[in-house]
């Protein structure tokens, strides 16, 4: 059985390495300072993965001093400054259509959906498409949930994404971007 804190995580080292090409050539075009890494693109995962279950009316409570907001684990896996530099700098594509057709004439719900309602990601970009990306997140959460329930114990939803999330953070490794 596997404790808390001890699951085991293998991210697609290619996706990983494109989200943060493409977040960096975008911050250079911008003429913006600060390049991102791929563990501080683990980490900013992991802080939008936790939004899910563990939501503030505004993100960056989650780095504020207030005994009512402030997260320990948020606050020492990445600052808050980095955080909003990824989410200043994600990629900017144009919307396709086939995706607004969707959002127009989608209709109904299934299990998935509904599984994925539960602790959907609460924080919000501006970007037309972070909530796709999001969306992506939490599907790949539920995936996660659904397929590893055979192999172990009968965890929950909420457990498994605990589970996860708090185990990217706690496997930071800060690195020379030690800003508010």
């Amino acid at each position: 059985m596997t404790s808390d804190y001890e699951v085991p995580l293998k991210p697609d080292e290619e996706i990983l390495n494109m989200m943060v090409t493409y977040i960096n050539q975008y911050a250079a075009k911008k003429n913006r300072v600060g390049d991102c890494s791929e563990n501080e693109m683990m980490m900013f995962l992991a802080v939008v993965l936790l939004s899910g279950y563990v939501v503030v009316p505004r993100r960056r409570m989650y780095w504020q001093g207030k005994q009512d907001s402030h997260n320990e684990l948020v606050s020492k896996a990445i600052s808050r400054d980095r955080f909003d530099f990824i989410m200043m700098n994600w990629i900017a594509v144009p919307q396709p259509r086939l995706s607004e057709s969707y959002n127009n004439h989608m209709g109904g719900i299934d299990r998935g959906d509904q599984n994925v309602s539960l602790y959907r990601t609460s924080i919000r970009g501006k970007k037309w498409y972070f909530p796709i990306i999001a969306h992506l997140l939490d599907v790949a959460e539920q995936n996660a949930c659904l397929l590893h329930r055979p192999n172990e114990e009968n965890i929950d939803h909420l457990s498994l994404q605990r589970r996860v999330a708090t185990a990217i953070l706690k496997s930071n490794k800060r690195g020379s971007h030690q800003q508010r």
